[in-house]
């Protein structure tokens, strides 16, 4: 099976439209984007020169995502500027993601014999969620590669009956590394998929725990040694730090609760659009309205190897049993009181997929005799279009919501003939958009202060929310200052400032 490069090409270009508008990052990305810096800028060997021990945030993080991020970047560096760094970083990561979702589309449309992958590329597309934010530096983003590579595996070993032992193996062991160096919620995404790969007779009870050990001892193995150097203590596992801090000792309700429907009314159709009633689908038997379905089913193909034919039975598969992993993986997630959407991000391939099936399946009744039944292939179309219409508008507004990066930008064309001072910059500032790739004047004297307590006397310039008593505001710097979503109000205005300290 070969990845339709097309495709791949189209989707990597949406990708890349959404860095271009929105090249800026937020907080919640700051420790992976700062590091992938320091990697490139400083280099593992000067560890002491690194962002985190400054702002080392509330609980450690792994650095083996942005570490293996910036390996191939290390042959940019010399021959771009600071900034384009942090564009191709953020390129990277988003392909990989493209490439990984678009191998989970092909192997679910062979697997059903139809040519839908061409629809679940278009609708992917169509979403803001996963193209907006499949290249931003988040862990969820840098376990999402593993997660389709161990769902596309999954699938072989459903569905062809002679490999099915070594495609179970890579499966479970993918998302075992994923859930112990990532991010450990994907634990509840293990269960299931080892249930699925058990009752499907692809591995045995003894094999999936010890494949599961010998995988988690081995990503144990790499997370404590990398990230106890970075993080300059002794036995350190990042993600179980998190999972205490988390869940032992309940901090996360800190950042708010939400009821146990939220994943499956709230944050589902937020991140799938047209896609989740698409996916619904699906999974319908055929009807007087509906008279084709979606089923893979058995059949013989004949595999060459060393010039000889080798027949190879493929056995059935149903769209059900794609997304009982993620429907299981959702439902124990709901209980846990804190709720996010990027928890769930990993389950947009598989929806997809199963959304692109019916999408193929409607289409398909564009050649029905019976009026009522070929007017049905136009729900893809309507379904595409509605998706881009919202895609389009919160584009527009998440472009306006980093105006710490813009700042920055402004700050740095204001003072370009200026001689070398200090600037600082306050929290917001840091929070919406200002990392070390923005500072673009620091091999030229600048010096850039992000205090958090005070503004020290030799800040010359500054950018903060607040304008006090003994600065001059330079330029005002607009962002977004409030949305609502029901009533679809945008308000756009003065959010930050850049600012000269007065002369006594």
């Amino acid at each position: 099976m070969k990845l339709n490069i097309k495709l791949t090409a189209f989707l990597t270009t949406v990708v890349f439209v959404q860095i271009y508008l929105s090249p800026f990052t937020k907080v919640e990305e700051s420790f992976n984007i700062q590091a992938i810096h320091d990697h490139l800028i400083y280099t593992p060997r000067n560890i002491s020169k690194y962002d985190h021990f400054e702002f080392p945030g509330v609980v450690p993080r792994t650095f083996i995502g942005n570490l293996l991020l910036s390996l191939p970047l290390q042959f940019l560096k010399n021959y771009t500027s600071l900034f384009n760094l942090q564009y191709a970083s953020r390129f990277l990561l988003g392909f990989i993601n493209v490439i990984t979702t678009q191998l989970v589309f092909n192997q679910v449309s062979d697997a059903f014999n139809q040519n839908a992958v061409i629809w679940m590329t278009l609708l992917t597309a169509s979403q803001f969620h996963f193209t907006f934010w499949c290249s931003r530096a988040l862990p969820n983003l840098f376990a999402l590669p593993l997660v389709n590579i161990s769902t596309f595996y999954s699938i072989r070993a459903s569905i062809d009956r002679q490999n099915k032992g070594k495609y179970g193996i890579i499966s479970l062991s993918t998302l075992t590394i994923a859930a112990v160096i990532f991010r450990l919620e994907l634990i509840l995404l293990i269960a299931p998929l080892s249930f699925q790969l058990w009752f499907n007779k692809c591995i045995s009870l003894k094999n999936i725990i010890v494949i599961g050990v010998l995988s988690a001892l081995t990503a144990l193995t790499a997370t404590i040694s990398i990230d106890s150097y970075f993080w300059d203590q002794r036995f350190l596992w990042p993600e179980f730090n998190a999972f205490v801090f988390n869940i032992f000792q309940d901090k996360a309700k800190d950042w708010g609760v939400s009821p146990w429907r939220t994943y499956f009314l709230n944050y589902l159709p937020k991140i799938l659009l047209t896609a989740l009633p698409l996916s619904y689908i699906a999974i319908l038997p055929k009807s007087d309205i509906l008279p084709n379905e979606t089923v893979s089913t058995s059949k013989v193909i004949v595999v060459k190897e060393n010039d000889s034919k080798t027949q190879v039975t493929k056995a059935p598969f149903q769209p059900l049993s794609l997304l009982f992993p993620s429907l299981f993986y959702i439902f124990i997630l709901s209980f846990i009181g804190h709720k996010e959407w990027r928890f769930i991000i990993y389950v947009i391939p598989v929806f997809n997929s199963i959304a692109g099936l019916a999408m193929a399946r409607l289409w398909d009744l564009r050649n029905s005799k019976i009026l009522t039944t070929k007017s049905l292939m136009i729900i893809p179309i309507c379904a595409l279009c509605l998706n881009l219409l919202i895609t389009s508008f919160m584009t527009a507004v998440s472009s306006r919501n980093y105006p710490g990066g813009y700042a920055l930008q402004e700050f740095h064309e204001i003072v370009s003939n200026d001689q070398p001072s200090a600037v600082h910059l306050d929290t917001l500032t840091a929070m919406t958009g200002a990392t070390r790739f923005g500072e673009l004047f620091r091999n030229n004297g600048w010096t850039y202060l992000k205090n958090e307590d005070h503004i020290p006397l030799e800040a010359e310039w500054r950018i903060a929310e607040n304008v006090e008593a003994g600065w001059n505001v330079v330029r005002p710097i607009k962002g977004l200052r409030s949305f609502r979503l029901k009533s679809l109000e945008v308000e756009i205005g003065d959010v930050l400032y850049i600012q000269q300290r007065i002369s006594q």
